[in-house]
């Protein structure tokens, strides 16, 4: 083997060692991301007492959350219009994983439209790529009263990036799309107050 050949071998090596630590370097950090989406998103309370210490005259200072921005999707309306993440900044949003099962979540989000429709977003987000397909939503949605926004995950991009798997799921985040608080399953009234006030909104009784 001549000097040329060692050289283009020893290159080839080189670039494989980069490439391989350049794909092992992504998906740690899509790992670390997905963790912190689902870590933040279901800790929704920063502390804001200080913390206890041993010396009572330098109190540590309280230990804020980790920032996690909302991830981006590709939705759509009844009507075929596009939408992602960004439309819905300026404006806490209240975020909703829906299939026809969920219909009591339903009534609940409808109570909720009724009284922060002014103040805030609504997305209530049909799982369209799951069990059920767009028009058996809306012929579901045709036999209620529903006023609130209706969106469509047609492509799935939505379910993947928040990695919904039950429905009803709901994710509360703030006007600068800053994840704050998830909701698995049915809301809890008692962490109700505390999940609105997360995302700046007061919350009051029905």
């Amino acid at each position: 083997m001549n000097k040329r050949s060692i050289l283009l071998l020893c290159c080839a090596v080189v670039l494989l060692g980069i490439f391989l630590l350049a794909v092992l370097l992504v998906e740690r950090n899509l790992t670390q991301k997905e963790q912190n989406i689902q870590a933040t998103a279901t800790v929704y309370v920063p502390t804001t007492a200080p913390l206890p210490t041993t010396d009572d005259s330098q109190p540590t200072q309280p230990t804020e959350p980790e920032v996690v921005t909302a991830p981006e999707f590709v939705i759509t309306d009844k009507d075929g219009r596009t939408y992602g993440i960004l439309n819905f900044k300026g404006n806490p949003t209240i975020l909703c994983f829906w299939t026809a099962k969920a219909e009591k979540e339903l009534d609940r989000m409808q109570e909720f439209y009724e009284l922060y429709g002014d103040v805030a977003n609504f997305v209530m987000l049909h799982m369209t790529s799951q069990e059920e397909t767009k028009e058996e939503a809306l012929a579901f949605l045709q036999e209620k009263d529903y006023t609130f926004p209706v969106y469509f995950d047609t492509l799935g991009s939505a379910v993947t990036a928040y990695k919904v798997t039950v429905s009803p799921t709901s994710y509360f985040m703030t006007s600068e799309n800053v994840l704050t608080a998830r909701a698995k399953g049915a809301l809890d009234p008692a962490a109700l107050p505390k999940v609105l006030e997360s995302i700046g909104l007061s919350y009051t009784e029905e």
